[in-house]
């Protein structure tokens, strides 16, 4: 097991670089770095910006006002999801419909995989969130995987154990998962600055 602790007084990540699995990894203890796990090596990703937030923060909002008014699921934000023995990723957004949330880890996370993840685009994990976050959400088979950005938004659907590229239609991302949802997203981007 890694030796847990903090590293507040030198600044510098303690983490980064580490081969674990995800037992290992969901066991450390914060040391003020952003982390994720990813194919067994501990990745540090760069803190969000005020813009970026404010996109995860919208689309949580929407979702979770329409799953809660239908007693859907839970929607959440900046959390771990344990995807296979070496992937812990931390999605902006994931829903969990109902079927998914009676089996909890100890931690009270979901055991099994988000029925929605939905990344905000930035030009530093771009090509991480269309490539590797999208072939392991794939794999771990999660329903839905949005992309979201400050100029354009993507949208992928798996079907048979498959993503496939939905078109977005004008300012909106129509939900299969959430029969009825559609994402708003001219709301989302309002008053957004730089990304």
């Amino acid at each position: 097991m890694v030796s847990v602790g903090t590293n507040r007084v030198t600044g510098t990540p303690r983490y980064a670089g580490l081969r674990m699995g995800a037992d290992e990894y969901l066991a450390l203890v914060d040391d003020g770095f952003r982390y994720e796990l990813v194919h067994g090596v501990v990745v540090m990703s760069p803190s969000p910006t005020y813009g970026h937030q404010q996109i995860a923060r919208r689309v949580l909002q929407q979702i979770g006002a329409f799953a809660d008014s239908h007693r859907l699921g839970e929607v959440v934000g900046e959390c771990d999801v344990r995807l296979a023995g070496g992937l812990v990723y931390r999605p902006d957004v994931m829903f969990h419909g109902e079927s998914k949330l009676a089996r909890r880890d100890a931690a009270g996370r979901p055991i099994e995989p988000p029925d929605i993840v939905v990344e905000v685009e930035s030009p530093s994990t771009r090509s991480m969130d269309l490539r590797t976050k999208k072939d392991d959400y794939e794999r771990a088979g999660v329903r839905e995987y949005w992309v979201i950005g400050l100029h354009a938004a993507r949208q992928f659907v798996l079907e048979r154990g498959v993503y496939v590229e939905r078109e977005v239609q004008g300012e909106r991302v129509v939900s299969v998962v959430l029969a009825g949802f559609e994402l708003d997203l001219q709301a989302v981007r309002r008053g957004v600055v730089g990304e």
